[in-house]
């Protein structure tokens, strides 16, 4: 006997039920006769595979396990389904999906165009047009689709203005913003020509549209709501506190109390509210601070963002709400620091001449706890909080900045100030070492100015990503020169390869060596992790960070153990024994203080910091690091006996032979007045005179 079983609890899963008999004989204990036979009913499951599923990517049919799927896109979309019946029997995730073609898109846009210059009422195109763009958003789609989407629907605004629009108009609207919200699609949403701001503008646009045309019918008490996956709206009639998400249960909300409305002369009002879980991953992080003109670029969007509009008379102003309006938001990241309380502002224009901002003005934080943040702001509009995914809160990160600033102009001065001190003595004190020097001192330069004028511009994605890579480049030719000068210092020490070793013949490779990393990590990643919205520099999240991080490591490394042993033979030498302690300890601090700019021994401040709630490291690591010039000009040129030595031999010498040459040109001038014939006595009046008398 078979039953078979289309279907299990999750719909997918196709079993066999097979009933048979089968003999059952009892052994006696002794072995001997049996002592009892009989035959029970058993039933065995055998899974057989998927069972036919219909779903919204079509008729999947029956299929074996293991077994994958095609089905194919309708006549308007390119690419088809495919999923895989795994060995449960279950249908597993689709795995490619269907795009729409580019001719559908502009169909839909020649459609709505004729709508828009046709007289009468279409809302029945306008709502063919919004379930179009409801079924192509719910496809993969990339950030052109993004852009047409969003075009299309600012022209649909512009037409519904003046047309009644449908229930299922609205219905198919919030799902085309929902679809095109879906956390896979960041990437593509970041590509686009657009960004969330317009997704903002859009849906507060359409609200309102909603409020003048369904405000009117709606008793007091009444509450419409409309939930999707990223977007879930509410619009309803309310006579005193007014409190939204009003039917759903959220800790994320904003609270208009009784009093604020009184206050205004509102009684009974209608309210529309916008609460998007997703969209703070594609809005742009400016802050524009109160009493401040220029937007900056701070933290990162930590909660839901949440909307609310009111919809009153014309000459009501909510600009200056009074008590303020009390919202509420769960953040997303409890260990973040440095909590704003912003709203979205049209009126502010960035340096990306985007329209719109993140702005603080009217809003201040009450209280916060690692789950919630509740704020307290003056008016009306889409709230969020940004807070810094950085342990160091944003005043000591200003402040780092500064230091930063400061000390690597110090240390441009200051290298510049070195290579000209060795150039003009360079051949006294020429050597390994000094080549190195040098090398390491134009990486520097080169580092510090590239830094200083590059890291910030993020206008440019091709320019950033150019800048981070040669910031890469540049940091880790320091690194390796660093490398090269501590082998050097340990040969000159240990005496292992004897003093004809030129280490110098090798510098080349401190240069190519980074190249090599630079353009490996820029090939492996396709410039992906190259640059973000905050500065040109290598991103953490993917670990491309560790192409600089793991070769600065190992340098440091090896530096430290060439330091080690290096001291480790200074204090087993003679003429160090034969020294006082107060002596030997002059003679480590100064041998410390020449061998650690060199070798980067205080980068060491930057590794440990990177997890360290103990923001003073970074205040070391900034101090110590962009004043590596400065260190290296003191101990190199200022405190370097062999370098004043030769500057004190030059100035003297070249004293020496402006003396000489003085002393010459007197000797060449008085010896040209002997060598000259006397002059010829005049014999005029006086001799006529003479021989008168």
């Amino acid at each position: 006997m078979l039953h078979r079983r289309s279907q299990s609890s999750n719909g997918y899963t196709s079993e066999s039920n097979f009933l048979t008999k089968l003999p059952v004989t009892v052994i006696a204990a002794d072995g001997g006769t049996p002592a009892l036979s009989s035959t029970v009913d058993v039933t065995v499951n055998i899974i057989t595979g998927c069972s036919k599923l219909q779903d919204r990517y079509g008729s999947w049919p029956v299929s074996e396990i293991n077994n994958s799927v095609t089905v194919p896109c309708e006549d308007s979309y390119g690419g088809n389904y495919t999923r895989v019946c795994d060995e449960n029997g279950s249908w597993g995730p689709v795995t490619s999906y269907c795009k729409v073609k580019d001719t559908v898109l502009t169909n839909l846009q020649l459609q709505l165009n004729s709508v828009s210059n046709a007289s009468g009422n279409a809302s029945g195109e306008i709502e063919n047009i919004l379930e179009s763009l409801s079924k192509i958003t719910d496809n993969q789609i990339d950030s052109g689709i993004i852009t047409n989407v969003t075009d299309i629907l600012k022209g649909v605004l512009n037409i519904a203005d003046y047309m009644n629009i449908t229930d299922n108009s609205t219905e198919y609207f919030y799902e085309t913003i929902s679809n095109v919200l879906k956390p896979e699609n960041e990437e593509a949403f970041k590509q686009a020509d657009v960004d969330g701001s317009v997704v903002l503008d859009v849906v507060d646009k359409y609200m309102l549209l909603q409020q003048e045309t369904k405000c009117n019918n709606l008793n007091t008490g009444d509450v419409n709501e409309i939930e999707n996956n990223h977007i879930y709206t509410e619009i309803g009639r309310i006579s005193g506190e007014v409190l939204f998400p009003n039917i759903k249960r959220s800790e994320t909300n904003i609270d208009i109390m009784e009093n604020t409305l009184t206050n205004l002369g509102i009684t009974n009002v209608c309210f529309g509210g916008a609460y998007y879980n997703s969209l703070g991953n594609v809005m742009e992080n400016q802050v524009t601070l109160e009493g401040q003109g220029s937007a900056l670029p701070t933290g990162e969007v930590n909660s839901d963002i949440i909307s609310l509009q009111l919809l009153t008379d014309p000459g009501v102003s909510l600009d200056n709400l009074d008590p303020p309006v009390r919202i509420t938001f769960t953040l997303i990241n409890g260990t973040y620091t440095d909590p704003i309380c912003v709203f979205w502002d049209y009126n502010i224009t960035t340096g990306q001449s985007k329209r719109g901002a993140w702005s603080s003005k009217g809003c201040v934080l009450e209280e916060i706890t690692n789950v919630t943040a509740k704020c307290a702001c003056s008016h009306l509009t889409n709230f969020a909080i940004l807070m810094s995914p950085s342990k160091i809160s944003a005043h000591h990160s200003l402040i780092l900045g500064i230091i930063s600033a400061v000390g690597c102009t110090i240390s441009m001065i200051c290298l510049v100030l070195t290579i000209i001190a060795h150039r003009i003595v360079w051949s006294v004190v020429r050597s390994n070492r000094t080549i190195t020097l040098m090398h390491l001192c134009v990486a520097l330069l080169l580092a510090f100015g590239v830094f200083l004028a590059g890291v910030n511009r993020t206008e440019s994605r091709v320019a950033c990503i150019i800048i981070a890579a040669l910031i890469q480049f540049l940091f880790l030719a320091v690194f390796f020169l660093m490398l090269f000068i501590g082998v050097e210092i340990l040969l000159s020490v240990v005496q292992v390869f004897g003093s004809r070793f030129r280490l110098s013949r090798l510098l080349p490779l401190a240069w190519l060596a980074p190249l090599v990393i630079v353009g490996v990590s820029l090939g492996v990643t396709k410039t992906e992790g190259y640059g973000n919205k905050k500065f040109c520099w290598l991103d953490i999240d993917s670990g491309l960070i560790w192409s600089f991080i793991g070769p600065a490591a190992a340098v440091i490394l090896v530096n430290v153990i060439i330091i080690v042993i290096v001291f480790k033979k200074m204090a087993s030498a003679t003429f160090v024994k034969s020294k006082t302690s107060t002596t030997k300890l002059k003679t480590w601090l100064h041998s410390l203080c020449v061998l650690l700019p060199m070798l980067g021994i205080t980068w060491l401040f930057g590794l440990l910091s990177v997890n360290s709630d103990m923001f003073i490291l970074q205040y070391f690591f900034s101090i110590f690091n962009s004043l590596q010039g400065l260190f290296i000009f003191l101990f190199h040129c200022v405190f370097n006996r062999q370098i004043r030595q030769a500057l004190t031999h030059r100035k003297e010498r070249r004293r020496t032979l402006a003396s000489f040459e003085s002393e010459i040109r007197n000797t060449t001038k008085d010896e040209h007045s002997k060598s000259a014939p006397d002059p010829v006595k005049k014999t005029g009046p006086s001799t006529r005179f003479e021989d008168v008398d």
